[in-house]
């Protein structure tokens, strides 16, 4: 019981703020990491408190430290749909879903539809939802 104690008071917690770069108003994500989980599991739970599939190009490194994502604190705004095009293809995509004069008003609206139920709302931010993916 000695060990798991002394095991057990040496795991910390972090507070991570991740904000996309490049868009205002800025979209960002609160959350806690602790220390004692993979960095894969740092990559899935990131994927969920920004409400990505896993589709675009990254990647993690931090030497051979792990981390982990457990709960998100709270967030800000929509994340650009996977495959949208950087935050450039962000931009266009809320002007063409916006204006139904824009030339791709239809087709960006079919495609977001094949993602998600119901329309897309780029200032939707669930942080229960979030959590509730999270702990799944």
């Amino acid at each position: 019981m000695g060990t798991r104690a002394a095991t057990k008071s040496l795991r910390s917690i972090y507070q991570l703020k991740i904000t996309l770069k490049g868009f205002r108003p800025p979209i960002w994500r609160r959350f806690l990491v602790a220390s004692t989980v993979s960095l894969e599991d740092v990559h899935d739970n990131l994927q969920i408190v920004m409400g990505w599939t896993d589709s675009p190009m990254h990647e993690f490194s931090m030497g051979s430290d792990r981390y982990g994502v457990p709960v998100c604190l709270e967030g800000s705004r929509a994340c650009p749909p996977e495959d949208i095009g950087g935050i450039g293809g962000y931009a266009m995509f809320l002007d063409a879903i916006s204006d139904p004069e824009y030339p791709e008003h239809e087709s960006m609206l079919e495609w977001i539809a094949e993602d998600i139920d119901g329309d897309f709302d780029p200032e939707y931010f669930e942080l229960v939802e979030v959590n509730n993916l999270l702990q799944g």
